[in-house]
């Protein structure tokens, strides 16, 4: 009987959403969530009960009324009007779950992004979908069914009755996922992910001696297994003291490099950051993972949200740079070095799978096509109208003048990829000394004066506060007392400064 009236109060719902809508009804799934009015917070979970219709035009049931906790996802996600949602499927003695949605796989944690800062809604899918299209998977041979990446569908949510918007129901990045060795006791699988720029990969602060009993260390955050201990952290340990010049001279990272990388993901990796110019992706919002460390201690990278793409940063407004400029990819102090010391032929590896790439999955035209095919699907669905009317504030007034807009800046960045390659693996230009650009604060005012810099300033939790390339002097207002991420690159050179500032009232 329960089932049968959230069923009728729920198409019921359904039917005032088309009628209301300015365009056709949704051709989207419509997600349910009844909390009873509970509030969703950030810490603790909400019981919830969560239900799933195929669309407005299709009211059949894709997922009965069940059991769900609730809460809010995300650090400086969580701060914006529109909330991401983390889920977890319980039974009805509370315990966890699995449940297959939309095709995807059975887990019981989903995520409902609610991609408030994309002026598209599409930039985190579009850019997740490319990566699974080409990325190679270092050991596919073992894992056939090993992902690294997610699988992702939009919806639009109803949240206690009241319609929430557009959302992507996606997947998690965790173990399962990427097919790791399960943890038996000794490690196996280990996975990391940086969430902070405050790490040796991005040129920020080190302490090996950093206590080792938490799930952060370093800037990073240990994922797989969840129980902290030295042991845990060894590998990433020797992963980052082999990548910065600090710990290992040129002709050991030129040597040992085949034992801590495999050398075909990051060189997918470092295409993917540089066509789709992911600033927020150069040392933050991955995961660094050993499949099997009883076999061999290589990593692989994974991608993870990737809003600030496609000529956008972090808070949706626009970002003239372009691929090899400012921070991408050279923020990352490992494909620095690898690309400036050509390790291994680098450059000539990164330029052949681009030539592959640029004819297939990473043609212009492709990407457009896959921007348009989302394109259509928001509209015509009416889905993309009814996110304007409820979240206006970052929504492009014009979806196809954002999707132009994306094609086209793809295109131009797709040409400067063509000429940086074909220049850097042909001519090797001299590595001649730089003096370090010089830089002062006063009275909350950042100031830089060498010319012809680009710069670029991130609050600690990683968000762009600041890019610009200039011929004459930066003058940054730093907006509040704290620690920030600045970067400078001059010429070929990028130089990385961790800056304490302590306004005085």
């Amino acid at each position: 009987m329960l089932l049968r009236h959230l069923y009728l109060c729920l198409l019921l719902l359904v039917s005032t959403l088309a009628i209301h809508s300015q365009e056709h009804p949704t051709a989207l799934p419509l997600v349910y969530i009844d909390t009873h009015d509970t509030p969703i917070g950030r810490e603790s979970r909400t019981p919830a009960t969560m239900t799933i219709v195929a669309s407005a035009e299709a009211d059949s049931l894709l997922l009965p009324p069940h059991p769900i906790a609730i809460k809010v996802r995300g650090k400086t996600a969580a701060l914006y009007p529109k909330k991401s949602y983390s889920i977890e499927f319980v039974d009805s003695s509370q315990q966890e779950t699995d449940v297959s949605l939309l095709g995807m796989r059975s887990d019981d944690d989903w995520i409902l992004d609610a991609m408030y800062v994309d002026p598209a809604r599409m930039r985190n899918r579009l850019c997740t979908d490319i990566w699974n299209a080409y990325n190679r998977i270092p050991h596919s041979d073992h894992e056939p069914k090993a992902l690294n990446g997610t699988r992702g569908t939009f919806v639009e949510v109803i949240l206690d009755g009241e319609y929430n918007g557009l959302y992507c129901l996606t997947e998690r990045i965790d173990r399962k996922q990427l097919k790791l060795k399960k943890y038996d006791g000794t490690h196996r699988g280990v996975s990391y992910k940086a969430v902070t720029w405050d790490n040796l990969m991005g040129y920020c602060s080190y302490d090996p001696y950093a206590p080792t009993e938490s799930l952060l260390w370093n800037g990073f955050e240990l994922t797989y297994p969840d129980t902290p201990s030295t042991a845990a952290w060894q590998y990433l340990q020797a992963l980052l003291e082999y990548l910065s010049a600090d710990h290992t001279s040129d002709a050991t990272f030129t040597d040992e490099i085949h034992r801590h990388l495999h050398l075909d993901n990051l060189v997918d990796y470092t295409l993917l950051i540089t066509a789709l110019y992911a600033p927020d992706n150069v040392a933050k919002n991955l995961y660094l993972s050993i499949y099997d460390t009883q076999a061999d201690h290589r990593f692989f990278f994974t991608p993870w949200d990737m809003d600030a793409t496609f000529g956008r940063t972090y808070d949706g407004s626009l970002i003239e740079q372009y691929a090899f400029s400012g921070s991408v990819p050279f923020g990352n102090q490992l494909i620095s070095r690898l690309w400036h010391g050509d390790t291994q032929q680098f450059r000539q590896a990164l330029a052949q799978r681009w030539h592959e790439l640029r004819h297939t999955t990473l043609a212009p035209d492709n990407i457009a096509a896959r921007i348009h095919t989302y394109q259509q699907l928001l509209e015509s669905s009416g889905a993309f109208a009814r996110e304007q009317a409820r979240w206006p504030e970052l929504c492009a007034e014009s979806l196809a003048a954002e999707a132009s807009f994306m094609a086209t800046w793809y295109a131009r960045n797709a040409q400067l990829i063509d000429s940086t390659l074909a220049q850097a693996t042909t001519i090797t230009p001299p590595h001649t000394a730089s003096t370090p650009p010089h830089y002062t604060i006063t009275e909350g005012l950042l100031t830089i004066d060498t010319p012809h810099t680009t710069a670029t300033l991130h609050s600690i939790q990683g968000e762009l506060l600041y890019s610009a390339t200039l011929a004459t002097a930066h003058r940054i207002a730093l907006p509040h007392s704290g620690i920030y991420i600045l970067r400078i690159a001059v010429g070929e050179h990028l130089y990385t400064y961790k800056i304490h500032h302590s306004c005085k009232l």
